[in-house]
């Protein structure tokens, strides 16, 4: 029983109450109904799952209870990258998503510096064992992710309400890390990061302005995107490009043919 409800919230909350999706995730619910605790009760499947897309919705975006190294582990993907040949290291390259500033962020680590933030991050990436790692915000200037909103709020931070009058515009940003010691030397780890920071400041479809204040190490940089629209589906494939670009062939496709 408890699984079905957890299948149901799931499907729920992925396919926005069947607005998205496709018509396997209704024929799922519709499988899964009578095994779930709803069954049998005053609300039909229908006004469960319009329920429960509402409620998982509202927690969903409540962040305020997490710290750095939840919002990094939140939505993380993150890719074992065998070595190509036999002079070159394997990578653990991942990126999170993570719907917060990073000034809102910094306020959550230490002494609320950039380099408490990064300190955090390594931390984190140690126990994954993760070489490179990026971080990429989204968030509404002032609104729900980067400053306290007005307590009449609802807290809705739909990406598509540009009229709310309590959010300002859409921001970007996007940190980068390269560790060395784990399947990096330090020089490997310093020309990687030199490729991929190269790569990322040369793509006009992010347009980046970087972070000039003391990030408290090497290889770290954070920038400012001014195209709030390019989402990890784009930033990755720029990350990619660089990579390939270092190893000197394509291992990204490498990897596809071999699924």
């Amino acid at each position: 029983t408890e699984l079905a409800d957890l299948l149901l919230a799931v499907i729920a909350l992925d396919t926005d109450d069947f607005h998205r999706g496709t018509g396997r995730d209704l024929h799922a619910s519709k499988a899964i109904w009578r095994w779930s605790s709803f069954c049998g009760n005053d609300e039909d499947r229908d006004d469960v799952m319009d329920r429960l897309d509402k409620e998982l919705g509202i927690a969903k975006k409540d962040l305020r209870h997490l710290d750095v190294r939840d919002l990094l582990r939140r939505d993380w993907k993150g890719d074992i990258i065998p070595a190509p040949n036999a002079s070159a290291p394997a990578l653990h390259l991942g990126i999170a998503s993570i719907p917060v500033s990073m000034r809102n962020q910094i306020t959550r680590v230490g002494n609320h510096t950039p380099a408490a933030w990064f300190e955090t991050e390594k931390a984190w990436t140690k126990e994954i064992y993760a070489d490179v790692s990026l971080a990429l915000t989204s968030y509404r200037e002032g609104g729900v992710g980067d400053e306290t909103i007005p307590s009449d709020s609802d807290g809705d931070d739909d990406d598509n309400d540009d009229g709310d009058s309590k959010k300002g515009p859409k921001r970007r940003e996007i940190a980068l890390v390269v560790q060395d010691g784990r399947r990096l030397t330090r020089d490997t780890a310093n020309s990687l990061f030199e490729a991929i920071k190269s790569e990322i400041e040369a793509a006009p479809e992010l347009n980046v302005t970087a972070w000039t204040i003391d990030l408290g190490g090497q290889r770290r940089a954070i920038w400012n995107q001014s195209d709030a629209k390019a989402s990890r589906k784009v930033v990755r494939p720029i990350v990619e490009r660089a990579v390939e670009g270092w190893y000197g062939q394509p291992v990204y496709r490498q990897l596809l043919g071999d699924m």
